[in-house]
């Protein structure tokens, strides 16, 4: 005689299968803070990448500032020299060279050195060329940022 299955008992049916569902699998858990860490480590990678470029903004910004305020000081000089008179005074020693002390603040990663340069070009006798230079060295690297500026000969 064949055997009739046993009836199935929907209560307890149900109950494995509540049981089998109830959590999550340890490859499951794993995998996940797999995904999470991934996540993490890249948004903090982009966080140390964009403070460097700050950094390095900060620097730019700084050394184009002393540049310029050298620049602003050769227009303001004494409109009674001529373009010839001001390019010596300017090629003098204590003229030409100059520290640039906002590059010596704290930053991060430290600036190494930072100095600055005037040159002089007369090569037209109306007009005197002014270029100020200013390098620095920041973590291993010597950056420069140069700005020039005309000066013409007034007539009275």
């Amino acid at each position: 005689m064949p055997s009739t299955p046993a009836p199935i008992d929907p209560a307890a049916s149900s109950k494995r299968i509540k049981a089998k569902q109830r959590g999550f699998s340890l490859i499951e858990a794993v995998l996940a803070l797999s995904v999470l860490s991934v996540g993490v480590l890249a948004s903090v990678s982009a966080l140390a990448s964009s403070t460097i470029s700050e950094v390095m903004v900060a620097e730019e910004s700084r050394a184009m500032r002393a540049a310029l305020a050298r620049l602003e000081a050769v227009s303001a000089s004494d409109p009674t020299l001529t373009l010839a008179q001001l390019a010596t005074s300017l090629a003098a020693p204590a003229a030409a060279s100059f520290t640039v002390d906002e590059l010596s603040q704290p930053i991060i990663g430290g600036v190494a050195a930072a100095h600055g340069s005037l040159t002089t070009d007369l090569s037209d006798p109306n007009l005197l060329r002014v270029t100020a230079t200013v390098r620095w060295t920041s973590r291993g690297t010597t950056r420069t940022i140069s700005l020039s500026n005309a000066v013409a000969e007034t007539i009275p």
